[in-house]
């Protein structure tokens, strides 16, 4: 059987370019290899006539698996757009989940005292931005109150415990990888521009 398979010869060079190594391979139709020979030639360039001494290789077995086709991003969106659009057409973004919850009233006026603070900047030492150009619709500076501690598992609702972020260094905050780092170095902020806004005539 094998001696009906297409046989291929790889020259490989190797080192500096003096050795050569010729791979006659056999391949069995299916792009993988069944077995080989190689041959090394160390003094190829000085004498091109030397013989050259086939070294044996044990054929190799590969598992049979399925390839996988790349897909491309728009194509992907497009596949899921159409799904979308077919659970819409089936009633299905109709659909309602029913919420039975308590959460712990803010106080609006530490909310106002944080934003009085922080002077219309984010409080985060490292933002990139501090001073953001977005405002929102009734012309203040896009700035999120935070707690420095999750006020719904019982963080304090007090501006030394709480700091004044962008958009984005909230989501950093949340979502971020270092959020457990970025809490602590808000938690000092915070505590350090409480104390030095109330030292403040």
């Amino acid at each position: 059987m094998q001696d009906e398979l297409p046989v291929s010869v790889v020259t490989l060079p190797t080192g500096t370019g003096k050795t050569l190594s010729y791979l006659p391979v056999i391949y069995d139709g299916q792009h993988r290899v069944t077995s080989s020979a190689i041959s090394f030639s160390n003094t190829f360039s000085r004498h091109p006539d030397t013989p050259r001494p086939l070294v044996p290789i044990k054929p190799m077995v590969f598992k049979p698996r399925r390839m996988r086709a790349q897909v491309s991003a728009p194509a992907t969106y497009r596949a899921m757009c159409r799904r979308v659009l077919a659970r819409e057409q089936a009633g299905r973004h109709e659909r309602r989940r029913e919420h039975s919850s308590a959460r712990r009233v803010r106080d609006a006026e530490a909310r106002r005292a944080v934003l009085l603070r922080c002077g219309n900047r984010c409080e985060n030492p490292g933002c990139f931005k501090a001073d953001l150009p977005y405002r929102t619709s009734a012309g203040e500076p896009l700035l999120q109150v935070d707690h420095i501690d999750n006020h719904a598992t019982g963080g304090r609702d007090y501006p030394s415990a709480m700091i004044a972020l962008c958009p984005n260094c909230h989501s950093n905050k949340t979502y971020g990888a270092d959020r457990l780092a970025l809490t602590e170095t808000f938690r000092k902020e915070a505590a350090r521009l409480h104390d030095e806004f109330e030292q403040r005539p």
